[in-house]
């Protein structure tokens, strides 16, 4: 599976979080056509972005246990965009490769975690 079509894929899981249409472990897995084992390890890899996902027994459902916007978001600067001067709000991000929610910024490459990386 590429990056592309995993980031592809977790936004699918959120929506269905979003609008509490999960159902069941198994439910969900049968939805998104993997093992019930991989199905946990992508809510595993949501919940370590920091979303805040809660299971309902009683409704058999993945919920957020408080409001999350969920972004997907890749910048790749090109020689041409190192040379815009701007104002101290740009943020320069060279050859990185970001996902971004709305709680953090992770980039994708060599394990950094932080909002405000170094150019």
């Amino acid at each position: 599976m590429t990056i592309f079509e995993k980031l592809n894929l977790l936004e699918r899981i959120h929506n269905l979080i979003n609008r509490k249409a999960t159902g069941s472990p198994e439910q969900l897995a049968q939805m998104i056509g993997y093992s019930k084992q991989q199905t946990l390890r992508l809510i595993g890899d949501l919940k370590a972005l920091g979303m805040p996902i809660d299971y309902d027994r009683e409704r058999c459902t993945y919920f957020y246990s408080e409001k999350v916007d969920f972004k997907i978001q890749i910048l790749i600067e090109t020689d041409k965009e190192k040379n815009i001067k701007g104002g101290k709000n740009i943020i320069f991000f060279r050859q990185r490769h970001f996902l971004a929610s709305s709680r953090n910024i992770f980039e994708l490459e060599n394990g950094f975690k932080g909002t405000s990386p170094n150019p």
